[in-house]
């Protein structure tokens, strides 16, 4: 098992994956051609030496890197790069590690930096560049006549912009004259999607790579030639992603890892490189490629392998709760979250309502309320309830120990004396105590009882000007009342005020705590406030948006705000996992907490556990090897478990107990999904594997797994002519998969496939669907998307939206569609089709999930999680811990 810790403040599974390379032969040597990894918070410098990478230093950036590229700064390069809205230039010092030169402010928009010698071209999606030199970072901004800008190089002493007006076009305009660029070359690209432009100086041109097709603008001197190729790929995904010069040859690299050399004339296919992203050659017969954003290999002109190095990135993910699944290039790793909690007792319990947890102030048992009965445990764990209580309807508890104590419920006070059990009549709806004195309130009166000679005495009472909301005992003689009015007292036993103070904005306290020097209280705002024995203000914690209540011993806090529970220790707060159902503070510094079951509903363990000192945050445990690449990935429903395709050789993988089903020769998973189908009378886990083979043939294959000798079973396989591209369950008793032109709808209820529909697809080419129970959306590879609404039997277009578009991933979030590209851009659109937020993002997205409450899970390549409210349109600050269970990683097996 290969753990790593990972800094809180990334948020992360892992970082520093390589999205970029640079040359340059003037870094550490004027002889020397060193490689520059961009990763998306780092730079690492590596020379080639005896056949192998070897790193020379690494700085690790505190924010995320969106750009880089080399500048001239007088006799030596240096890193130019853009992170946030600064520009800064990165060099290396006598010591040759990398130290930061300079930094300048520039525009919020603009994130992506070229450069030619000293000459440094910002741009972003917008109709503008802005273009200044090293020497006195002088930057001039020239507005273009277009719509958007989509890449921009600098060759030759011009600026090649691709760039969208009314089509997409290639310009290339002359910096001659500093106050206005000049177009000087103008080519319209039609039929196709430019993706970027590759500027190849040895060449004398720039190449734009675009889908299935690579073009050629050739320049000498004053003219400009135009040749574009067809390429044929060997996989699926035609989509040139990279090029680079090495010789008089060119090499391309397309979204599928085809590597293809083009000679001038010719396009050769050489081999298919899974992963792959990026390519550089630092020498002639050596070449340098990113595979999946986390590994860079070394290759010698015949492609063979000489050395590499590996980190963990998320390719493909999937997302159940508590159970997160990361594929990266040929390993398959488990994400968790450590909470920073280390069980020492744990037990099984069942509930049909969850109940409260209450302990006792000297923190030797726990009262376990139920609705209609009430338990009483000992450390132990053994069960310690005195006979009259187990069939007594009990709302609050104070106890000392288990031979006195004071039981309330709405109509009356029980004391529980040495086994003498003592009653009388008080309405009351709260209630606190110290020792033989109980404070009893209802609406706006309170009443002081002491427990003298085995019964209760009333002693004091009063009426207030508004209705009561929490009290509490503090410092043996005196009561902390507040009112629903903001108003807080604190009064002696005899109910006689001696200081007050009134909360602002209509904030009033929901529940109070006291400990020797500090009254906490749990607010309507959802903040925490901490006063002295003056009510002046110490300190506030924001806990969340909703009213709080609160609970503890000593320095130890608990709040409740909602569902979910914190701790505020030495003035942190810290979110606890949300499976908690309950958890109340004993006073030795340990807790005791009711946690749902990961496996059975309506079963929980009951444990105690203490905070541990160690670092808390995100681990990742790598659970297979395998020696082919992964295409596609699964979480299944059980812990680490999950079903993973191979490309190499082509199969299934079962993590429980291990199974593999063999494909066919040459075929290809385009989908795997778990679906909770119904099957007859029974609701049964299916898995959905849907292949691509030889000739575009397409297998739908339907397997069921045993949960106790983990055999995997074949239940049908149906071939079809054309690929099947794509395949989402929508309920129980309807799923959906695209071939053609076409959206099928399936059923199992029968007890065999059926078809219950066959809609014509508003748009062709679907790489990409997903649906809940009330719409589909569907994603084209490059000329946009859709959503339909699920009718009993059919699908009805709700909107469709045309535009060059090179999709990734779609989402349905309630009634909001989630739409990401290739490059990092995230859009939201409403049921309307309209274009609300979008987000541009540094680390392209890989997966996204629907974790309830209108929010969107995106996994990014470099393992960066992002949490978006869609319903919003804005990136949640909260906690990202929040969605891993603490069951599923912390639990014995037999829980």
């Amino acid at each position: 098992m290969n753990e790593e810790i990972i800094p809180l403040w990334a948020k992360q599974i892992k970082i520093d994956s390589s999205i970029q390379f640079l040359l340059t032969g003037n870094f550490t040597h004027p002889t020397i051609m060193d490689c520059i990894v961009v990763g998306h918070s780092s730079f690492r410098l590596y020379s080639v030496k005896s056949n192998q990478l070897v790193e020379t230093t690494k700085y690790i950036h505190n924010k995320s890197i969106s750009s880089a590229s080399i500048v001239e700064n007088s006799d030596h390069s240096e890193i130019c790069f853009i992170s946030k809205n600064v520009l800064s230039f990165l060099g290396l010092n006598s010591q040759h590690e990398f130290e930061v030169n300079q930094k300048k402010d520039i525009d919020h928009e603009l994130t992506y930096v070229t450069c030619a010698k000293s000459l440094i071209l910002l741009y972003s999606s917008l109709p503008f560049l802005s273009i200044g030199n090293r020497n006195d970072l002088n930057f001039t901004r020239y507005t273009l006549q277009v719509q958007s800008v989509l890449s921009a190089c600098i060759i030759n002493n011009r600026i090649a912009v691709l760039q969208r007006a009314n089509n997409f076009e290639v310009c290339f305009y002359s910096y001659d004259d500093k106050s206005q660029l000049k177009t000087v070359y103008k080519k319209v690209l039609s039929l196709e999607i430019p993706y970027k432009l590759i500027p190849s100086v040895s060449h004398s041109a720039v190449y734009v790579l675009s889908e299935n097709k690579i073009s050629k603008i050739l320049i000498q001197e004053t003219s400009y030639f135009f040749n574009p190729f067809q390429v044929s790929s060997k996989g699926g995904d035609g989509l040139i992603i990279d090029a680079v010069s090495s010789g008089v040859n060119t090499y391309f690299l397309t979204a599928d890892g085809c590597l293809i050399r083009f000679d001038g004339e010719n396009l050769e296919y050489l081999m298919t490189l899974n992963g792959a992203n990026s390519i550089c050659s630092p020498t002639f017969n050596r070449f340098i490629v990113s595979i999946d954003s986390n590994k860079i290999q070394l290759f010698d002109r015949e492609f063979q392998v000489l050395d590499e190095c590996e980190d963990v990135i998320c390719r493909c993910s999937s997302y159940r709760k508590g159970n997160f699944i990361i594929a990266s290039g040929s390993s398959v790793h488990s994400a968790f979250y450590d909470y920073g909690i280390e069980i020492e007792k744990v037990s099984e319990m069942n509930y049909f309502v969850v109940p409260r947890l209450i302990t006792s102030s000297s923190g030797c048992f726990a009262f376990i309320v139920y609705e209609d009965k009430c338990v009483v445990i000992n450390e132990e764990f053994k069960d310690a309830t005195p006979s009259f209580m187990k069939h007594l309807s009990i709302d609050r508890i104070h106890c000392n120990s288990l031979s006195f104590f004071f039981l309330v419920n709405e109509e009356n006070v029980y004391v529980f004396d040495h086994g003498y059990v003592n009653c009388i009549k008080h309405p009351s709806t709260l209630s606190c105590f110290h020792h033989s004195t109980i404070f009893l309130a209802a609406q706006d009166s309170i009443s002081c009882y002491i427990y003298t000679n085995n019964c209760l005495e009333k002693v004091s009472d009063r009426k207030f000007t508004s209705q009561i909301s929490s009290i509490a005992t503090y410092n043996s003689t005196n009561v902390v009342i507040s009112l629903f009015d903001g108003t807080i007292y604190i009064a002696d036993d005899d109910l006689n005020v001696r200081e007050g103070c009134t909360l602002e904005n209509d904030v009033f306290v929901t529940s109070l705590l006291t400990t020797n020097n500090s009254i906490i209280f749990g607010a309507s705002d959802g903040f925490v406030y901490i006063m002295d024995d003056k009510l002046l203000l110490k300190e506030k914690f924001k806990i969340g948006n909703i009213p709080v209540t609160v609970s503890g011993y000593e320095n130890l806090i608990c709040c409740k705000c909602g569902k979910r529970f914190s701790t505020i220790i030495d003035q942190k707060v810290k979110s606890l996992p949300p499976d908690f159902l309950a958890i109340d503070v004993l006073s030795n510094g340990k807790c005791i907490a009711i946690v749902s079951s990961p496996k059975k509903d309506k079963t929980a363990a009951l444990f105690t556990f203490h905070f541990t000192n160690t670092t808390i945050g995100f681990h990742s445990s790598t659970l297979f090897n395998f020696n082919g690449f992964i295409d596609r990935v699964c979480a299944a429903r059980s812990k680490d478990a999950f079903v993973c395709s191979i490309r190499e050789p082509p199969s299934l993988f079962w993590s429980r107990g291990e199974v593999i089903t063999v494909l066919e020769k040459n075929e290809i998973v385009r989908t795997i999904v778990e679906w909770k189908a119904k099957h007859g009378e029974k609701l049964i886990n299916f898995w959905v594997a849907c292949t691509e083979g030889n000739s575009s043939i397409s297998r739908f294959m339907l397997f069921t797994q045993n949960v106790s000798d983990f055999k995997v079973r074949t239940i049908l396989t149906k071939t079809f002519g054309e690929p099947i591209t794509s395949f989402c369950a929508i309920s129980p008793s309807l799923a959906l998969f695209s071939h053609s032109d076409q959206l099928v709808g399936i059923s199992l209820e029968t007890g065999a496939l059926r078809k219950i529909f066959s809609v014509k697809s508003p748009l062709k080419d679907i790489v990409f669907t997903d649906a809940n129970t009330s719409y589909v959306a569907g994603l084209t590879n490059d000329n946009g998307f859709f959503l339909m609404k699920v009718l009993e039997k059919s699908l009805e277009t709700v909107f469709v939206v045309k535009k060059p578009f090179l999709g990734s991933r779609i989402k349905v979030i309630g009634n909001y569609t989630v739409v990401a590209d290739r490059f990092g851009l995230l859009e939201i659109y409403d049921i309307t089709g309209k274009l609300g937020k979008k987000f541009k993002f540094v680390s392209p997205i890989s997966d996204m999930f629907d974790i309830g409450n209108e929010k969107v899970l995106c996994c990014h390549i470099c393992g960066e999680l992002t949490l978006v409210k869609v319903s919003e349109g804005i990136l949640l600050e909260s906690d990202v811990s929040s969605l891993f269970s603490f069951g599923r990683s912390a639990f014995p097996k037999e829980f």
